[in-house]
């Protein structure tokens, strides 16, 4: 399962759920600009609920 928790940069959820939809992956998804930390839980909540066990998130990589 994927999470696409790169919240800020302009087309990354769009690029994953791309990359998701041609894997055949699911994946876990929100609006530009929502909260990172949400999306995780989400996933991690969902793959729990489907007895998946392997998520990879996609964040923001910034280092401050």
């Amino acid at each position: 399962m994927l999470a696409a928790g790169d919240t800020f940069r302009a087309a990354a959820i769009e690029q994953l759920s791309l990359w998701a939809k041609r894997l055949n992956v699911p994946i876990v998804a929100t609006k530009q600009g929502h909260d990172p930390s949400a999306v995780v839980y989400d996933t991690i909540e969902s793959a729990k609920a489907k007895g998946l066990d392997n998520v990879i998130i996609d964040t923001a990589g910034r280092l401050h």
